[in-house]
């Protein structure tokens, strides 16, 4: 995980958001970090969520920030025996919004654009919602 993170710090893209890429693999992290369903798991995926957020309040993007709390929330449920419950209609209006604001600024198949809708999707798909109204 670190290399990776290093290799992403080290990388010179043009025309690219190097933190878009970095909170991108604090995502992948915390994902990958629930998998392991230990409370070592679940606290290593809180700890990276914190970092996504954060990042995301301090570029003013709070809707964002709001899903990750979210899935914040979706972990520490599970880290402590407790029912998981549905993300609101808020957040999950508020991802919808974010994934249709990347299609105009960055296109339909941009990385980040690509990224930001696998979320929304697995989101939908984990909350039994077959669509946003």
């Amino acid at each position: 995980a670190s290399q990776m993170i290093s290799a992403i710090q080290e990388s010179v893209m043009s025309g690219e958001d190097i933190d878009n890429h970095l909170m991108f693999a604090y995502g992948a992290l915390a994902e990958f970090s629930e998998t392991d369903k230990t409370r070592d798991g679940y606290e290593m995926a809180l700890h990276y969520y914190e970092k996504v957020r954060d990042w995301n309040k301090s570029v003013g993007d709070e809707m964002c920030a709001k899903g990750v709390e979210a899935a914040m929330d979706r972990v520490k449920s599970k880290r402590d025996g407790r029912e998981v419950k549905p993300m609101s209609d808020e957040v999950l209006n508020g991802m919808r919004a974010h994934y249709e604001k990347y299609v105009r600024e960055r296109g339909e198949s941009s990385a980040g654009t690509l990224k930001v809708g696998m979320n929304l999707s697995n989101v939908l798909s984990n909350s039994g919602i077959h669509g946003l109204e």
